[in-house]
């Protein structure tokens, strides 16, 4: 198959894949049609369409300006650019930003945001995803299915959003199964007992009762049968005489036996030789430092392989909500890392931006301090005109002051407080570090 014919086979299976409503896979082999003809208008376009609808609108517009550079005459890109550079679209775009990937912006803000925004577009597909992942956090299940199933009619090929939807199908049909709503309870006559007049605590009994239940059934049905010492001791004497008539019988087998029998000794006996509470130094042992060294590396590794598939399909939108939840539900380390890959492989600006500020408070809090240090000093240095840009160098100058690292910490300060004479940072904590003496 020539270049041309690959290009048209991928484009035509990314229509395809369009019309059934699968972006995902319809992005995938786009990018594979750009691969063998970067020029290809059709393809470039749609590409955007794609990014549009999965809310990367810089990505959308890029390629949108790269279709129209190549051809300007009879180009629907002029058509698409117009919508999404508009003045209020812009500043959907900006709030877009602003509001759903900043911390400090409560929960129901964002929630009627994105309701807002699903009433004038309702073909975007994030909108709807992140609004089931709120619900979902708040564990309103069936609230969040609702917006995880309009998010995957828009997008079946997205395999996040199937595990989503999965993960609370699973819950939703636990709690489901649990309530004594699908009792019957008209059937007894409860009023015959004082003790069902109250009601609220009958259920409440009922329900503890059917757990118990049930944590004893799954139980009694895993448990090994287990044969008592007397039967154990009849087993072993009829294998002992068993094994003595071979050993007549068949001569030839002895010494195969006996060689088995030496390399079982062997195992006990090293079994006995690693008793701990006869434990002797080994020469040479492994550190405790390099243990833990290894166990960072493959985890690092095993996080790069876990997040590697986001990249690849570009939801790295998403995958900065993922770090934003942990970091949320004090998971940290799992923020850490989500963080560090946007950092690294983001191609979007704002994401690499917001995930180096997160990646910073990330790492003070699992107190790898050092690495903390680091992040902040790299945000200031390269962002002062964004929105962290005084937390920032706020949080650096208490940790530096906590880090005994008192001049560091009193230039950090000094810097916030020429920078941002007027800022609530500028508080009575940095007011007594810059007064300290050295």
């Amino acid at each position: 198959m020539d270049k041309n014919n690959r290009t048209n086979f991928h484009y035509q299976k990314a229509l395809e894949l369009f019309k059934k409503n699968n972006v995902t896979e319809a992005v995938k082999e786009l990018k594979l049609c750009l691969k063998f003809n970067p020029k290809d208008v059709l393809a470039l376009n749609l590409l955007a369409l794609g990014y549009y609808l999965k809310c990367r609108f810089d990505k959308a517009e890029n390629y949108w300006r790269q279709s129209l550079a190549i051809k300007r005459k009879n180009n629907q890109a002029i058509d698409y650019l117009e919508l999404i550079t508009k003045k209020d679209f812009l500043e959907l775009r900006q709030e877009y930003k602003e509001i759903l990937f900043n911390d400090t912006v409560g929960k129901s803000e964002k929630i009627e945001f994105l309701k807002t925004i699903i009433n004038k577009h309702d073909e975007l597909i994030e909108p709807y995803l992140i609004l089931g992942l709120l619900y979902k956090e708040d564990q309103n299940y069936q609230e969040a299915l609702k917006y995880l199933y309009q998010a995957y009619d828009l997008d079946s090929g997205n395999k996040n959003i199937k595990d989503y939807i999965m993960e609370c199908e699973n819950i939703e049909n636990k709690y489901k199964f649990f309530s004594l709503d699908r009792f019957d309870l008209s059937r007894f006559n409860l009023e015959k007992f004082k003790f069902f007049k109250y009601k609220k605590e009958t259920t409440l009994i009922l329900t503890a009762l059917l757990a118990v239940f049930l944590i004893f059934y799954i139980n009694s049905e895993e448990q090994p049968v287990q044969l008592d010492n007397t039967v154990q001791q009849e087993e072993i004497k009829k294998q002992s005489a068993a094994a003595k008539n071979n050993k007549n019988q068949n001569p030839d087998q002895e010494s195969q036996q006996e060689s088995k029998n030496e390399g079982f000794n062997s195992l006990n006996n090293l079994d006995l030789k690693l008793d701990l509470m006869k434990f002797k130094a080994i020469e040479n042992p492994i550190s405790l430092d390099l243990i833990r060294t290894i166990k960072e590396n493959e985890a690092k590794k095993n996080s790069a392989e876990t997040y590697e598939e986001y990249f690849s399909e570009d939801r790295e939108q998403e995958l900065f909500n993922l770090g934003l939840q942990a970091l949320r539900n004090q998971r940290y380390q799992d923020a850490a890392a989500i963080f560090e890959q946007l950092y690294k492989f983001s191609e979007a600006e704002y994401l690499k931006r917001e995930s180096l500020y997160l990646l910073a408070r990330s790492s003070q809090l699992t107190q790898n301090y050092l690495a903390a240090e680091n992040y902040y000093q790299l945000y200031i240095d390269n962002y002062p005109e964004t929105n962290y840009y005084e937390e920032a160098l706020y949080n650096l100058g208490l940790l530096l002051d906590e880090q005994d690292k008192l001049k560091e910490a009193k230039e950090i300060l000094q810097q916030l407080r020429e920078d941002a004479p007027y800022s609530s940072y500028n508080n009575s904590k940095v007011y007594d570090i810059l007064n300290k003496e050295n």
